[in-house]
């Protein structure tokens, strides 16, 4: 395969982002490999620490819990994640994380474009045998560095 069809990329090399509580390191976005659709990365929570509340206006999020227990907030109602569970949450809800009490938290998180992108391509992939060739820019993209952040989307995605 040529190398633009694939990518691996160790989360350890993301750049980590904390201005939200917790630790986020995306380790496949747009600036790192070939996609126009999502980012995946890797959140820890220290013991006893929180993630603010926050949505995200143009993407569903994926939550995968790695190691030790998250309690999620997700439109008021609290969910307790032990690890080996999966979070779904829907674009515009707002959530907020807190790790557990005592011991550290990690989570495997994706971001998506929303179901109504998604759909769309599920049903083209189903209409055919052949492979999708052309990939439409301005699926997905992120602000580059200094462009303002959407109002109401904290973490800029």
């Amino acid at each position: 395969m040529p190398p633009s069809t694939h990518a691996v990329i160790p989360v350890s090399s993301a750049k980590p982002v904390r201005r939200q509580g917790g630790e986020f390191r995306f380790a496949i976005t747009p600036a790192t490999t070939t996609t126009t659709g999502g980012l995946m990365g890797d959140l820890t929570l220290q013991a006893g620490e929180e993630l603010i509340e926050h949505y995200h206006p143009f993407t569903d999020e994926y939550l995968y819990v790695v190691e030790g227990e998250l309690t999620a907030t997700v439109e008021g109602d609290r969910v307790v994640l032990p690890a080996g569970s999966c979070l779904f949450i829907q674009r515009g809800a707002h959530h907020s994380f807190a790790g557990a009490a005592a011991a550290r938290t990690r989570a495997v998180v994706a971001l998506s474009p929303p179901q109504t992108f998604t759909r769309r391509i599920w049903r083209a992939w189903h209409r055919t045998t052949q492979p999708l060739r052309r990939r439409p820019s301005g699926w997905f993209s992120l602000p580059e560095q200094g462009d303002p952040v959407p109002q109401g989307d904290k973490l800029g995605i």
